[in-house]
């Protein structure tokens, strides 16, 4: 059974340097939060950006999602300054962008 997912791939950010790599999405079912398997998913995809040449990392999520931003600050990401507004379902949200050298 999945129970999560990770995409990586090259960032996109017209502002990145060669070479950064993004977690571009990451799910674990709700089912299966709180077992250890989201940080180590998290890990995963940052070893393996790595492991295919890519420094540094970066990741977006929405300005709001508490939660996410702190799993995501556990494991040693920090917002880098930059934002950008997105459309959520018809809903303009703002995501902020994390970074992990």
């Amino acid at each position: 059974m999945v129970r999560g997912f990770a995409e990586t791939r090259p960032s996109r950010d017209a502002d990145a340097q060669p070479g950064t790599g993004e977690v571009h999405s990451i799910y674990l079912a709700p089912e299966a939060w709180g077992r250890g398997l989201g940080p180590r998913l998290l890990a995963h995809a940052a070893d393996d950006l790595r492991a295919r040449g890519f420094a540094p990392l970066v990741l977006w999520v929405i300005e709001g999602n508490d939660r996410g931003r702190r799993f995501y600050e556990r494991a040693g990401w920090r917002p880098d300054g930059a934002r950008q507004p997105i459309d959520f379902d018809g809903v303009m949200v703002d995501e902020i962008r994390y970074r992990h050298d």
